[in-house]
């Protein structure tokens, strides 16, 4: 007999079960166990093949066919340096489910490893969603390589949610080439580069109209969160980072490949840095928030403590804002304003931050480079617990300064 359909409750169309059941792809259907023990990635890449290939026909409005992931520890491996792909217009989905790349899969100093990326064949898979999935990038098996960041992401409209990321081999998410895209949301700990990573692939193409917000980024050896390659209207805000060799960099990338040019127009907002550069044999032992050469950024409303070096340091950057930050415990200065290789510092304005307990200055302006650094402003600031509240070197002679509140006599000139 032709088989029956049901009405659910409160519906009026009748409707196959095996229907229902293929609107959503559930790894289990594909073959995946889930035991730990089994190589799952051909079951895997199954059912993500075939939620993409069942979006075309979709009719939700994000355009978008769900993958989920149930209870259990999903082992994958790599071929071609490759491990699972996922395609256009997928959301995939975890509920409880672990996916873990198994031992000894990057093996070749010499090759780069993208265990879970969105691009095939050089193409980006755009529209993608991961959300509430738990990756182990199992690292501490998975130790020589070129690049082997857990997930890479590229392309437009592509959303990290959630997700809870350990024991990278190399940084734990490689934001590269996004727009209008985002992570939110995310546990990242430990790994042997960044927590995440901004980033582009190829100059001019560049990170844009992008946002990192709200996620927990622990214990990398290098950057928490960095930026470089261009990247254009970036929104890094409400995260906290903790226990990095630096907490987080604005790379200028333009010394090694001219055509990318420094990072513009970031906002870094609202961020909490903790504990960053004391980690003991990292070679990484840095500064709280860095910003290299770049136009307008904002930078307000962090919180920037216990930190090996500079809380905060802007590096050549021009009409740069730096307001309502409280830095407090550095192990150099507070708040640092250089020149940079190739750019002067101009048009900065550090205003109404409060910097206590720095070692050596609360506010410095530092010659740098042999170029005149003008037309900066440092007002309304309240400098504590230094000894040395303020120094202004020769190169910033024609900067403002007025209406700050130092605790100690310390007024440094360098002529």
């Amino acid at each position: 007999p032709a088989p029956t359909g049901l009405i659910a409750t409160g519906s009026i169309t009748s409707r196959l079960l095996a229907d229902r059941w293929g609107e959503i792809k559930n790894v289990k259907d594909f073959g995946a166990t889930g035991d730990g023990v089994t190589d799952d990635r051909a079951a895997l890449q199954a059912a993500l093949d075939a939620a993409s290939a069942a979006a075309n026909t979709t009719t939700s409005a994000s355009g978008q066919v769900p993958v989920i992931i149930p209870d259990g520890t999903y082992l994958f491996s790599m071929s071609g340096g490759v491990g699972l792909t996922i395609k256009a217009n997928t959301h995939v989905i975890g509920f409880g489910g672990i996916l873990k790349l198994m031992d000894g899969q990057a093996t070749s100093a010499g090759t780069s490893y993208y265990p879970i990326l969105n691009q095939s064949g050089g193409v980006n898979q755009n529209n993608v969603m991961v959300e509430s999935v738990v990756f182990d990038g199992n690292g501490a098996n998975n130790a020589t390589y070129t690049v082997c960041d857990t997930i890479t992401l590229v392309g437009q409209n592509v959303q990290l949610l959630n997700c809870t990321l350990k024991d990278a081999p190399d940084s734990g998410v490689m934001f590269s080439a996004v727009d209008n895209s985002s992570i939110r949301g995310c546990f990242i700990d430990g790994g042997r580069d960044a927590g995440i990573y901004v980033n582009a692939s190829t100059a001019p193409i560049a990170s844009i109209d992008s946002t990192v917000s709200g996620n927990h980024v622990s214990n990398f050896v290098y950057d928490g969160i960095t930026v470089k390659r261009f990247a254009q209207n970036v929104l890094i805000t409400d995260n906290i980072i903790t226990g990095c060799g630096q907490g987080f960099t604005s790379q200028d990338f333009t010394a090694s490949v001219p055509a990318f040019g420094p990072n513009n127009k970031l906002v870094f907002s609202n961020n909490v840095l903790r504990d960053i550069g004391n980690a003991v044999g990292s070679p990484a032992t840095g500064g709280g928030a860095t910003f290299q050469a770049g136009v307008d950024y904002v930078i307000t409303g962090n919180l920037v403590t216990d930190v090996n070096l500079n809380g905060i340091t802007l590096s050549g950057t021009t009409g740069a804002v730096v307001s309502g930050n409280v830095i407090d415990g550095v192990g150099e200065s507070a708040i640092s304003l250089i020149a940079r290789t190739g750019y002067a510092a101009t048009g900065n304005l550090i205003a109404n931050n409060i910097t206590r307990n720095a070692t050596l200055y609360g506010i410095w302006l530092r010659d740098n480079t042999a170029l005149a650094c003008v037309g900066n402003a440092v007002q309304g600031n309240l400098v504590q617990g230094t000894a040395s509240a303020f120094r202004l070197d020769s190169l910033f002679a024609g900067s403002l300064i007025r209406h700050n509140r130092f605790d100690s006599p310390s007024f440094d000139m360098n002529p």
